[in-house]
Protein backbone atom coordinates (compact mmCIF):
# COMPACT_ATOMS: atom_id res chain seq x y z
CA UNK A 1 0.00 0.00 0.00
CA UNK A 2 3.22 2.39 0.34
CA UNK A 3 2.49 2.65 3.94
CA UNK A 4 5.10 0.54 5.14
CA UNK A 5 2.59 -1.44 6.47
CA UNK A 6 4.35 -4.95 5.86
CA UNK A 7 8.53 -5.54 5.76
CA UNK A 8 8.66 -9.48 6.39
CA UNK A 9 12.00 -9.06 4.04
CA UNK A 10 13.24 -6.17 6.15
CA UNK A 11 12.05 -8.32 9.09
CA UNK A 12 13.79 -11.10 8.45
CA UNK A 13 17.12 -9.13 7.26
CA UNK A 14 17.05 -7.15 10.46
CA UNK A 15 17.08 -10.53 13.11
CA UNK A 16 19.49 -12.20 10.96
CA UNK A 17 22.14 -9.54 11.30
CA UNK A 18 21.22 -9.66 14.88
CA UNK A 19 21.93 -13.07 15.35
CA UNK A 20 25.24 -12.49 13.56
CA UNK A 21 26.18 -9.88 15.65
CA UNK A 22 25.07 -11.73 18.64
CA UNK A 23 27.26 -14.78 17.46
CA UNK A 24 30.15 -12.87 16.56
CA UNK A 25 30.50 -11.72 20.13
CA UNK A 26 29.80 -14.93 21.41
CA UNK A 27 32.96 -15.94 19.10
CA UNK A 28 34.91 -12.57 20.19
CA UNK A 29 34.18 -13.67 24.46
CA UNK A 30 36.09 -17.11 23.45
CA UNK A 31 38.84 -15.74 21.23
CA UNK A 32 39.33 -13.75 23.72
CA UNK A 33 39.69 -15.93 26.62
CA UNK A 34 40.45 -19.89 26.65
CA UNK A 35 38.26 -22.17 28.23
CA UNK A 36 35.06 -21.71 30.48
CA UNK A 37 36.05 -17.94 31.07
CA UNK A 38 36.07 -17.36 27.55
CA UNK A 39 32.73 -19.36 27.47
CA UNK A 40 31.07 -16.85 29.80
CA UNK A 41 32.69 -13.84 28.26
CA UNK A 42 31.11 -14.52 25.08
CA UNK A 43 28.07 -15.02 26.78
CA UNK A 44 28.02 -12.03 28.88
CA UNK A 45 28.62 -9.64 25.60
CA UNK A 46 26.05 -11.54 23.79
CA UNK A 47 23.39 -10.50 26.29
CA UNK A 48 24.63 -7.03 26.31
CA UNK A 49 24.40 -6.81 22.71
CA UNK A 50 20.83 -8.14 23.19
CA UNK A 51 19.99 -6.11 26.49
CA UNK A 52 21.26 -2.71 24.74
CA UNK A 53 17.96 -0.68 24.17
CA UNK A 54 19.64 0.88 21.10
CA UNK A 55 20.28 -2.64 19.50
CA UNK A 56 16.61 -3.63 20.72
CA UNK A 57 15.16 -0.40 19.01
CA UNK A 58 17.27 -1.23 15.38
CA UNK A 59 15.51 -4.51 15.80
CA UNK A 60 12.64 -3.47 15.64
CA UNK A 61 12.85 -0.51 13.40
CA UNK A 62 13.96 -3.26 10.86
CA UNK A 63 16.76 -1.31 10.21
CA UNK A 64 20.48 -2.77 8.53
CA UNK A 65 22.52 -1.21 11.56
CA UNK A 66 22.57 -4.68 13.05
CA UNK A 67 25.05 -5.31 10.10
CA UNK A 68 27.66 -2.72 10.73
CA UNK A 69 27.82 -3.95 14.37
CA UNK A 70 28.23 -7.36 13.17
CA UNK A 71 30.32 -6.38 10.15
CA UNK A 72 32.85 -5.04 12.76
CA UNK A 73 32.18 -7.77 15.68
CA UNK A 74 33.24 -10.46 13.18
CA UNK A 75 36.27 -8.18 11.74
CA UNK A 76 37.25 -8.05 15.34
CA UNK A 77 37.15 -12.01 15.65
CA UNK A 78 39.67 -12.30 11.99
CA UNK A 79 41.95 -9.21 13.82
CA UNK A 80 44.68 -12.26 13.34
CA UNK A 81 44.30 -12.37 9.32
CA UNK A 82 44.96 -9.12 7.84
CA UNK A 83 43.35 -9.65 4.35
CA UNK A 84 39.95 -11.09 6.86
CA UNK A 85 39.79 -7.79 9.06
CA UNK A 86 40.45 -5.90 5.78
CA UNK A 87 37.84 -7.24 3.35
CA UNK A 88 35.09 -7.39 6.33
CA UNK A 89 35.77 -3.80 7.26
CA UNK A 90 35.17 -2.89 3.61
CA UNK A 91 32.22 -4.62 3.15
CA UNK A 92 30.99 -2.71 7.01
CA UNK A 93 32.00 0.85 5.45
CA UNK A 94 29.92 0.35 2.37
CA UNK A 95 26.87 -0.61 4.25
CA UNK A 96 27.57 2.48 6.37
CA UNK A 97 30.47 5.29 6.64
CA UNK A 98 31.23 4.87 9.97
CA UNK A 99 33.49 1.67 10.38
CA UNK A 100 35.72 3.89 8.15
CA UNK A 101 37.39 5.79 11.16
CA UNK A 102 38.15 1.91 12.37
CA UNK A 103 40.76 1.89 8.91
CA UNK A 104 44.15 2.99 11.10
CA UNK A 105 43.16 0.57 14.30
CA UNK A 106 42.58 -2.07 12.13
CA UNK A 107 45.45 -2.05 9.76
CA UNK A 108 47.70 -2.25 11.90
CA UNK A 109 46.36 -5.47 13.20
CA UNK A 110 47.14 -6.88 16.73
CA UNK A 111 50.44 -5.20 17.52
CA UNK A 112 49.94 -1.90 16.40
CA UNK A 113 52.55 0.04 13.77
CA UNK A 114 55.09 1.02 16.52
CA UNK A 115 55.83 -2.14 18.33
CA UNK A 116 56.06 -3.97 14.27
CA UNK A 117 59.07 -0.75 13.83
CA UNK A 118 60.69 -1.55 16.75
CA UNK A 119 64.45 -2.30 15.98
CA UNK A 120 63.79 -2.03 12.28
CA UNK A 121 65.85 1.80 12.36
CA UNK A 122 68.80 1.25 14.83
CA UNK A 123 71.76 2.01 13.60
CA UNK A 124 73.80 -0.91 13.55
CA UNK A 125 72.30 -2.22 11.24
CA UNK A 126 72.97 -2.37 7.43
CA UNK A 127 70.60 -0.29 4.48
CA UNK A 128 69.40 -2.99 3.24
CA UNK A 129 68.92 -5.65 5.90
CA UNK A 130 66.71 -2.43 7.30
CA UNK A 131 64.59 -1.79 4.65
CA UNK A 132 64.18 -5.49 4.00
CA UNK A 133 62.98 -5.69 7.91
CA UNK A 134 61.01 -2.68 7.26
CA UNK A 135 59.23 -4.14 4.55
CA UNK A 136 58.69 -7.26 6.13
CA UNK A 137 56.78 -5.85 9.56
CA UNK A 138 54.66 -3.40 7.26
CA UNK A 139 53.60 -6.90 5.20
CA UNK A 140 50.07 -7.02 7.45
CA UNK A 141 49.21 -3.46 6.68
CA UNK A 142 50.12 -3.50 2.87
CA UNK A 143 48.23 -6.75 2.69
CA UNK A 144 45.28 -5.41 4.98
CA UNK A 145 45.24 -2.14 2.70
CA UNK A 146 45.07 -4.18 -0.44
CA UNK A 147 42.67 -5.99 0.57
CA UNK A 148 40.57 -2.97 2.08
CA UNK A 149 40.77 -1.10 -1.53
CA UNK A 150 40.01 -4.55 -3.61
CA UNK A 151 36.81 -5.37 -1.59
CA UNK A 152 35.65 -1.72 -1.42
CA UNK A 153 36.11 -1.32 -5.40
CA UNK A 154 34.42 -4.96 -6.16
CA UNK A 155 31.57 -3.48 -3.71
CA UNK A 156 31.38 -0.32 -5.63
CA UNK A 157 31.86 -1.62 -9.20
CA UNK A 158 27.89 -1.82 -9.66
CA UNK A 159 26.93 1.23 -8.14
CA UNK A 160 29.39 3.03 -10.52
CA UNK A 161 27.73 1.60 -13.86
CA UNK A 162 24.05 1.74 -12.54
CA UNK A 163 22.90 4.04 -11.48
CA UNK A 164 26.31 6.04 -11.97
CA UNK A 165 28.86 8.09 -9.69
CA UNK A 166 26.34 11.04 -9.62
CA UNK A 167 23.18 9.31 -8.30
CA UNK A 168 25.28 7.30 -5.71
CA UNK A 169 27.18 10.50 -4.53
CA UNK A 170 23.83 11.83 -3.92
CA UNK A 171 21.81 9.22 -2.45
CA UNK A 172 24.63 8.29 -0.09
CA UNK A 173 26.42 11.53 0.98
CA UNK A 174 23.81 14.10 0.00
CA UNK A 175 20.87 12.51 1.60
CA UNK A 176 22.92 11.90 4.94
CA UNK A 177 23.73 15.03 5.07
CA UNK A 178 20.33 16.83 6.11
CA UNK A 179 18.71 13.54 7.35
CA UNK A 180 17.70 12.74 10.73
CA UNK A 181 18.18 9.32 12.69
CA UNK A 182 15.76 8.25 15.56
CA UNK A 183 18.92 5.93 16.56
CA UNK A 184 20.65 8.65 18.29
CA UNK A 185 20.03 10.76 21.09
CA UNK A 186 19.82 13.80 19.34
CA UNK A 187 17.29 11.89 16.38
CA UNK A 188 14.91 11.92 19.44
CA UNK A 189 14.91 15.14 21.03
CA UNK A 190 13.37 17.96 18.46
CA UNK A 191 16.25 21.07 19.32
Amino acid sequence: SGAWDSLPAARAASIFFDLAALAGLFVLGRRLIAGAGGTRLGIVLAFAWAAFPYTAFALQSNSNDALVGALVVWALVAIASPMGRGALLAVASAVKFAPLALVPMFATGERGLADRMEGVFSSRDHETSRLRSALSSLRPVICFAGIFIATAALLLLHPAVDPGLATFFDRTVVTQIGRTSPFSIWGQVSW
